[in-house]
């Protein structure tokens, strides 16, 4: 027990801490819920000149291709619609344009996004890889960029 100013006797019972902490976690799950995957498309990954040779375990999509794009294709149709608009842009930034890409295939994998500035991965089967070729000059591997 601890004595407040005034005189009144102040004491955080055992229910107390209960009913705070399903109040602190219901209030992370609807946030979570509500955002899904909510946030940044990363850049594209640019392959080198030996990233994307056929070979055992190498997806046929990838064979030829200038590099992938990945995103979330979680949560609301409207973030969801969002993030691969998003995607299509950083493509065309990093080939140069509208008109200077070809989309090779779409296909389920492994995807990350940042929110609030933390790194999150895809739930289940959400996770998306554009695989695009870009026409003419070809941008730098994302390796050597920096």
């Amino acid at each position: 027990m601890s004595s407040i100013e005034g005189g009144a006797e102040w004491k955080l019972r055992f229910p107390d801490v209960l009913a705070l902490r399903h109040c602190l976690f219901a209030s992370i799950a609807a946030v979570s819920m509500l955002s899904g995957c909510a946030g940044s498309v990363p850049e594209p990954h640019i392959y080198s000149k030996y990233e994307n040779k056929g070979g055992l375990g190498v997806p046929q999509a990838m064979v030829g291709a200038t590099g992938e794009q990945r995103y979330c294709a979680h949560g609301l149709p409207q973030q969801v619609s969002g993030r691969k608009q998003e995607a299509y842009a950083n493509i065309a930034e990093a080939c140069g344009g509208e008109d200077q890409y070809s989309i090779i295939d779409e296909l389920s994998g492994s995807a990350h996004t940042v929110v609030a500035g933390i790194e999150t991965g895809c739930a289940g089967l959400a996770g998306r890889v554009i695989y695009f070729k870009c026409r003419g000059a070809a941008p730098k591997p994302t390796g050597s960029r920096k």
